[in-house]
């Protein structure tokens, strides 16, 4: 568990170097993760304070000596080309956007980890305060909170992700410190929970009762059928297979569950450390490329093969995507460096389903405009059919100097419900959403 947590400590440079060059366009999203690291730090210290709980659990739970891997299946998979892309500006792409203020019903939320959609509910994991606020889609009043910290038996320590079984209608809350997954019904209401004994950074649900894990490289590092796998599939505690075993530059890697991921059609997607393909893990126990990015002067090309752990794969002339992705039955979004890349980490671009071409984009920015008809919500954090969802803030539109404008008569606002919102939020309250739904070119 120690030699875990000295990997997590070195893995967070690779994050900071990446938020310090993170442009002053994006300064909202350098403060959230910030923020978030100031947490993290607090989080390695209970984590040394429990350190005792060690491996001996996992002796118990594992009884058989090996375990199948997942097999490779060949399938056509999609190519975005990063390259040769057809470059549009950001606000040519948008078909519509939507606006919904979040209620104070629950109190505030604070830091918005993950967002899921479902029979007209949005369930929004608050990263910084340990809950999970469910509010109504259509008018945006929070329904229900789950805020159970502490020991009890209905009770968690603090949550790693959430998740929703469809066929149960169930709402998944993954406990990262106990053992324990929890169960509720989408009203937000406690149903039961499973203790579970895999050390993981992510867990999303499979099938029936079989879960797909994502797994650091020093997790479960006592048993050797285990040992090195980013990937367990489970039954319970029957393993059932495991999957991509880490390279000697990805050893070191603290974990991250923004690896593993699903969007349509209950679609689970894996992408190993710094890999240029995202896997397709399949309901049949086998995975297959999905996606595949064509980058000139490749990270992953470059510095796979090295014999000890890359801290930061790529330099600003090395292009990389991330795992920040999401997508709909139109669109694939994502997040990538594209190089050279001189002013901007991360660069969005998006695949047209219908039209099978990549778009690469140029965001807008709010420094010489006299008119706002759209505020963008370049930072997607989840899916609602056939609109990706971004939150915004007060602070950002204090940040942006649109309120000062406004108010100095130098910027007017066109659109009747951003307007409102613009003119009406305080520091004192909920985001709001910006839902957008893009269109063919």
């Amino acid at each position: 568990m120690l030699v875990e947590i000295i990997h997590r400590i070195y893995g967070t440079v690779q994050v900071v170097y990446t938020i310090n060059n993170m442009p002053a366009s994006r300064k909202t999203t350098r403060l959230f993760i910030i923020n978030f690291m100031k947490k993290s730090f607090y989080l390695i210290i209970i984590l040394l304070s429990i350190s005792c709980r060690s491996n001996k659990p996992q002796e118990s739970f594992y009884k058989g000596e090996l375990v199948e891997e997942l097999k490779r299946v060949e399938t056509p998979f999609t190519t975005l080309d990063l390259i040769d892309g057809v470059k549009v500006d950001y606000g040519d792409i948008v078909d519509d956007i939507r606006y919904l203020q979040l209620g104070r019903e629950k109190g505030l939320i604070g830091e918005i980890a993950q967002i899921l959609y479902c029979k007209d509910k949005y369930y929004m994991f608050d990263k910084a305060q340990d809950m999970v606020f469910i509010f109504d889609s259509n008018t945006g009043r929070c329904v229900h909170k789950i805020n159970s910290k502490g020991r009890g038996p209905k009770e968690y320590l603090s949550i790693n992700n959430i998740d929703i079984n469809k066929e149960a209608e169930e709402l998944i809350v993954v406990d990262r410190l106990a053992d324990q997954v929890l169960f509720y019904d989408l009203e937000g209401d406690y149903k039961y929970k499973r203790s579970i004994s895999i050390q993981r950074t992510g867990m999303l649900w499979l099938r029936d009762s079989t879960f797909v894990y994502s797994i650091s490289s020093h997790q479960n590092s006592a048993i050797d059928a285990l040992n090195g796998y980013g990937i367990i599939v489970a039954t319970g505690d029957s393993i059932q297979r495991t999957g991509f075993q880490y390279l000697p530059s990805q050893i070191g890697y603290a974990g991250d569950r923004d690896n593993l991921k699903r969007f349509c059609d209950d679609v689970i997607y894996y992408r190993p450390l710094y890999s240029d393909s995202i896997y397709r893990i399949n309901p049949d126990l086998t995975y297959s490329v999905a996606w595949h990015a064509k980058l000139n002067n490749s990270a992953w090309e470059r510095n796979s093969n090295a014999k000890d752990f890359v801290v930061d794969m790529g330099s600003k002339r090395e292009s990389r995507i991330y795992s920040w992705f999401f997508e709909n039955n139109d669109f694939f979004v994502g997040y990538a460096r594209i190089a050279p890349s001189l002013n901007s980490t991360m660069d969005i671009y998006l695949y047209d389903k219908a039209r099978q071409i990549t778009y690469l984009t140029d965001t807008k920015q709010y420094d010489n405009i006299t008119k706002l008809d759209r505020f963008y919500g370049y930072d997607i954090l989840g899916v609602s059919g056939q609109y990706f969802i971004s939150v915004a803030s007060f602070d950002i539109i204090e940040t942006t100097g649109i309120r000062e404008k406004i108010e100095n008569g130098m910027l007017e606002v066109t659109d009747p419900s951003l307007r409102t919102i613009v003119n009406t939020i305080n520091h004192n309250d909920n985001p709001f959403l910006i839902l957008t739904k893009f269109k063919s070119l």
